[in-house]
């Protein structure tokens, strides 16, 4: 790389990482996170790639120097890296992240491995969400997490079987050059040393894959572990749930006829004015000497009737409504009743869990102490109609 292009990468680079800093840099490079119907994990996951794109672009610009020192292959490519539009953003991530697989390929126990890692590791772990990027980047990630490794591989072997055949060659040419035997001595054993550095690589890599299936063997027997015990509460959970669902429907019921309740509560109020305002509406007496008192008393006597329905109805409703605040009660407490079980279960305390019991399971207990007997006071009533009926007569 001439050094005309370097310092146009380096600006790029600083332009990129300034462009990342501002305020609503997630918006301009994910405008899909504007999406209102996203799920939270999907957002989650865009903010994350965010992060991860802005530090991956910090430690470049920090670490540059090293970087291009390290990954001669990337710098043979003079791949670009541009900051004009949103994709050549992410297309220069892709760019820097080769940078990152060359020097964790060639370098596996370097300074900076621990660094560069977190950004392959973090795309290999959110594959699943890759349908939320561009096809192109999706694509391109793909090849440079999954297969510019071995790209790099191939170009190293490419580099060793030069050095192979040079030493060939060198070897071919030994007996010509006597003179130079000690010379030419001197490369077979540096190509040598190359070699089994290049196995030494090799081999740790290995090893260190190795390692890290085994890892993720465990992870998933973990795994597998746990969803079996998810399986095996979920019976129970089950059970709650159909409780739930129980009372729920019992608190609709109750509602309704709360609802009727009050319809009936409000037509015998407003059946209580009507004997009596329609008796003097009709009233056509102008002197006070010619009312009939004795005519507003069999009114009266009606009202007072439907005032006593109505004194019965509101008892009534009243009762509905704490029946309905029972109702309610248990359902919140079948909310985290699974819960509550496990944890008397775990302190030994089987009495906590009776009283839980002890709640759901009762009875529904109506407010009755203040409703009056259906004919309680009619008795009254009907002495006063009767002793009124007397007098007309």
């Amino acid at each position: 790389m001439t050094n005309e292009a370097e310092s146009l990468r380096t600006n790029s680079l600083r332009n990129i990482s300034r462009a990342l800093s501002r305020e609503g840099a997630v918006n301009e490079l994910f405008p899909a996170i504007k999406n209102q119907s996203l799920k939270k994990d999907e957002v989650d996951f865009l903010l994350d790639f965010f992060e991860i794109i802005k530090e991956s672009f910090e430690l470049f610009v920090n670490n540059e120097s090293k970087i291009y020192e390290v990954c001669i292959i990337s710098n043979k490519e003079d791949l670009l890296i541009r900051s004009n539009t949103r994709m050549e953003i992410l297309f220069s991530f892709v760019v820097i992240l080769r940078y990152f697989i060359e020097y964790l390929t060639v370098q596996p126990n370097g300074f900076y491995y621990n660094l560069f890692i977190r950004s392959v590791y973090f795309i290999k772990r959110n594959e699943e969400y890759f349908y939320l990027l561009d096809d192109d980047f999706v694509k391109q990630l793909k090849y440079s997490v999954y297969e510019y490794k071995n790209h790099i591989f191939s170009m190293l072997i490419y580099d060793l079987k030069n050095k192979v055949e040079q030493f060939n060659d060198v070897r071919a040419e030994f007996h010509k050059i006597e003179d130079n035997i000690t010379e030419k001595h001197q490369e077979c054993i540096i190509a040598e040393s190359k070699i089994v550095d290049y196995k030494s690589e090799i081999d740790s890599f290995y090893k260190e894959k190795s390692k890290k299936i085994h890892d993720d063997l465990e992870i998933k027997e973990d795994k597998i572990i746990e969803l079996k015990n998810y399986l095996e509460n979920l019976g129970v959970k089950y059970n709650f749930a159909g409780l739930t669902k129980g009372y729920s429907d019992f608190y609709s019921a109750k509602n309704r006829e709360r609802w009727i309740s009050l319809f009936v509560l409000i037509l015998l109020a407003f059946l209580s004015l009507v004997p009596l305002s329609f008796k003097l509406i009709n009233e056509t007496a102008t002197k006070a000497s010619d009312v009939n008192v004795v005519h507003y008393l069999g009114f009266t006597a009606l009202t007072i009737i439907v005032l006593y329905f109505f004194r019965v109805s509101l008892l009534n409703y009243n009762s509905i409504k704490a029946e309905l605040t029972q109702i309610k009660l248990r359902m919140n407490l079948c909310m985290f009743i699974d819960n509550y079980s496990d944890f008397s279960k775990s302190k030994d305390n089987r009495e906590a869990l009776e009283k839980f019991e002890n709640i759901i399971f009762s009875n529904i207990q109506p407010n009755e102490n203040n409703i009056p007997s259906t004919f309680d006071g009619l008795e009254q009533l009907a002495s006063v109609i009767e002793s009124i009926t007397k007098r007309n007569k």
